[in-house]
């Protein structure tokens, strides 16, 4: 009786533990079985067709390079315009504010302040006598403008505009004394404005 007692717990543990064995066995097969799976499907040959043939062709290329250099030859014209018509409008709008600088100048120092223009170096300057005394020297304010840094051509009937105390045009010597015009021109794009003999300034 007693051998019978010791067997049967002997045999239950017996079979607790083959059963844990063969599980583990079974577990380990899944684990291999799988791995080659993962081996096969890394092959190319394996390889699902979307990522077989995920490469690009030289026709497709050629393709590609064929719409870019369409887009390119549309926008480059319109491009080139639109600087252009960039150029010109900073450009009058530089001798626009150097206009009202003169004009500033002539108020607040109660003198005469002169604009300026050479055509020909394509450049415009303000030049005011900013002593107390009124001495005659007279400075340059600020830099000059030089359009020739934004290539754009310069041409006016006027070389010089005066404005006197009041921030009117003025009549001295050189100074211009009717409607003066000015153009600025960038290759086929440009811009106008004129200098009325009060000192308005109208862009055309």
């Amino acid at each position: 009786v007693q051998l019978v007692r010791d067997f049967y717990p002997r045999a239950g543990i017996f079979r607790a533990e083959r059963t844990g064995s063969e599980a583990r066995r079974n577990g380990d097969r899944m684990m291999k079985r799988d791995r080659q799976a993962l081996r096969r499907a890394r092959r190319p040959e394996n390889a699902p067709a979307s990522l077989r043939e995920s490469g690009v062709t030289l026709m497709e290329m050629m393709i590609v390079f064929v719409v870019l250099g369409l887009m390119i030859s549309i926008s480059f014209p319109a491009t080139v315009t639109y600087r252009s018509q960039m150029a010109v409008q900073h450009a009058a709008d530089e001798f626009v504010t150097s206009v009202s600088l003169a004009r500033a100048y002539a108020l607040r120092f109660g003198t005469t302040a002169e604009l300026h223009v050479d055509d020909v170096a394509e450049k415009f300057w303000v030049e005011v006598d900013t002593t107390m005394g009124g001495s005659g020297v007279k400075d340059t304010i600020g830099l000059p403008v030089d359009l020739t840094d934004v290539l754009v051509d310069l041409a006016s009937s006027e070389s010089m505009f005066c404005f006197d105390s009041r921030g009117l045009t003025g009549s001295g010597a050189g100074c211009a004394t009717s409607t003066a015009k000015l153009v600025f021109t960038h290759t086929d794009r440009k811009d106008s404005v004129a200098v009325t003999p009060l000192g308005k300034v109208l862009r055309q």
